[in-house]
């Protein structure tokens, strides 16, 4: 206990305590500001499928935001995938108090990650495609907001409550031979291990219509909403746009990028 094996996520609860979850195990532990235990589950469990869940937030009772991790290559099949070229999870906001047989309630639904059924190393896997529009969500305190990447759609709630709903409209950018060659060419670069197997498996994958718009999203705690463009590989920054919880535009500013082509819209921005 308080050991980790490989954190997956680091968060602050609305308590302000500071919430850890081990990915290998599934382990959740709440630490207090000077470290000490507050609560402690040996496996968070908010969901029924398998698939491992990803906490977004702690709420001031005891109640855990969450939903489910997107990014698992090799996982079975799971009902209520929407039909088309790419499968997509169904990602759902969840809310319980993560114990095994206790109640939970499902806010919302949203799609998730885009995969093609591929051959990897001659097993079936359903791999991130390249430009990949994913699930993006962040949570702070009793603060959550989510949408997709495939453009401006974002919900902000507290607790469980949907309080702002923002949304816009942009000209949609098909992804340019260029593109695709900097997509591999990064992959390459970054994930040496896997990049070369990854790129001959999805030679004959179709290319995603669009590029996602969102890039990142991040919530501060003031519960203003830090929209990150989409950046191409080739970007070196990419523009922050900060929304007010209750919709307004704040400023912008641009950083430094970091992205990993197979886990679209994780940030720089901590």
């Amino acid at each position: 206990p308080g050991e980790f094996r490989a954190i997956f996520r680091v968060g602050v609860a609305e308590d302000t305590s500071v919430f850890v979850t081990d990915l290998l195990s599934g382990r959740f532990t709440t630490f207090s500001q000077t470290g000490q235990v507050r609560h402690y589950l040996s496996r968070l469990s908010l969901d029924r499928s398998g698939r491992e869940t990803d906490p977004i937030t702690v709420l001031s009772d005891g109640r855990i935001i969450a939903t489910l991790w997107q990014w698992r290559h090799n996982r079975g099949d799971i009902r209520g995938i929407p039909a088309g070229p790419f499968e997509r999870d169904p990602v759902p906001l969840l809310v319980g108090t993560g114990v095994d047989g206790a109640p939970l309630d499902t806010l919302a639904l949203w799609l998730g990650l885009e995969r093609a059924h591929v051959s990897l190393e001659g097993e079936d896997s359903r791999l991130p495609i390249p430009f990949a529009r994913s699930a993006v969500y962040d949570g702070r305190g009793g603060a959550t907001v989510i949408g997709i990447s495939d453009s401006l759609d974002l919900w902000l709630f507290r607790d469980t409550v949907a309080t702002l709903h923002l949304v816009g409209t942009t000209t949609p950018h098909q992804p340019t031979a260029k593109e695709e060659q900097d997509w591999e060419a990064r992959l390459l670069e970054s994930r040496p291990d896997i990049g070369p197997m990854v790129v001959r498996a999805e030679q004959d994958v179709p290319t995603v219509p669009t590029l996602p718009l969102v890039g990142g999203v991040v919530l501060d705690d003031s519960s203003n909403i830090w929209l990150g463009s989409y950046a191409t590989p080739e970007q070196k920054e990419r523009i922050w746009t900060v929304f007010s919880k209750h919709g307004r535009i704040l400023g912008q500013l641009a950083l430094p990028v970091f992205s990993d082509p197979l886990v679209p819209s994780r940030t720089e921005l901590v």
